[in-house]
């Protein structure tokens, strides 16, 4: 059994999870990525917070270091080091 959040009372939490019970599978999906998607703003908008004028690159390279730690960032960056990045993140 999972411990309860510390900042959630424990009836929130079961209408919580009545509410995710009552979503279809898709629907499931759609809430995680639509969460995944604004998780990764976020820490893109921490990176930027901490060095304003960061390059595109650089900011990949420390959001891939958030998620996955240096080694694998570092040998990720370096397989593709000649890459083209968007203009918009």
């Amino acid at each position: 059994m999972q411990p309860l959040p510390l900042d959630t009372s424990p009836d929130a939490l079961n209408k919580m999870h009545e509410f995710a019970r009552a979503l279809s599978p898709s629907e499931r999906l759609e809430k995680l990525l639509s969460l995944m998607s604004c998780l990764a703003e976020l820490a893109i908008a921490a990176i930027r917070a901490e060095d304003p004028d960061i390059s595109k690159k650089e900011l990949y390279l420390r959001y891939a270091e958030r998620l996955h730690g240096r080694e694998i960032a570092e040998t990720v960056f370096r397989q593709i080091a000649d890459a083209k990045f968007p203009n918009d993140v």
